[in-house]
């Protein structure tokens, strides 16, 4: 695959996964409705601590890139 080529998948699909995860985090930010739902400030402490850390993973793997397996969320208890 050449260059020119590579750039163009890399575009379509940036635009397509950034665009889902903004899309994630709005219905995330839906929880906070606290006539629907009740929560704990230390469970929003936690949310706030895995998407924090997934954005600083992110960050780390475009300026070094590894393989890593998927990570995911729970609440401690």
């Amino acid at each position: 695959m050449e260059n020119d080529e590579k750039q163009k998948k890399f575009e379509d699909l940036a635009v397509k996964r950034v665009t889902e995860a903004c899309h994630k985090i709005d219905l995330i930010s839906n929880l906070s409705n606290r006539s629907s739902y009740h929560y704990t400030d230390k469970q929003v402490e936690e949310i706030f601590t895995a998407i924090d850390s997934a954005v600083v993973n992110l960050k780390e793997k475009f300026k070094t890139p590894v393989k890593d397996g998927k990570k995911v969320f729970k609440f401690e208890n």
